[in-house]
């Protein structure tokens, strides 16, 4: 069914990709809420729908912005789809000034982790997502 049966043709635009979240909206997350919603969120399935790559990036303007609450907790976005791992270290790599020695360790785990995961982890792979399922 048309969205606009009342026209013989219309145009529609979009700007994406587009994310279900505001970087506010994740920023107000604790961590382990922040992970629960990363991994139980499911993309709708039209082009213009939000996406993990929308998603994405929203989670690291929300990291670069407030990197001292997420700095610690690297190593619990673990399991998480690639998309959102690239996301957490683009915003570390973005607010890298504010990294601490301490800070390091977890970064450094969480990345030793994507490492590992070449032939370990099994993604369902859905074309019209947008997501981009590799490590790299």
């Amino acid at each position: 069914m048309p969205n606009h049966p009342e026209y013989s043709s219309y145009a529609t635009s979009w700007t994406g990709p587009t994310s279900p979240m505001t970087v506010d909206e994740i920023g107000e997350l604790n961590i382990t809420k922040l992970v629960v919603n990363l991994r139980n969120w499911q993309p709708g399935k039209e082009s213009m729908d939000s996406s993990p790559e929308g998603l994405s990036r929203n989670l690291s303007e929300a990291i670069k912005k407030d990197v001292d609450k997420y700095k610690h907790s690297a190593s619990s976005f673990k399991e998480l789809s690639p998309a959102y791992i690239r996301g957490l270290f683009q915003g570390f790599k973005e607010g890298i000034s504010q990294l601490d020695q301490e800070s390091w360790s977890e970064i450094i785990d969480l990345s030793e982790w994507v490492l590992s995961q070449e032939d370990s982890i099994k993604l369902e792979i859905d074309m019209d997502s947008g997501e981009d399922p590799s490590w790299s």
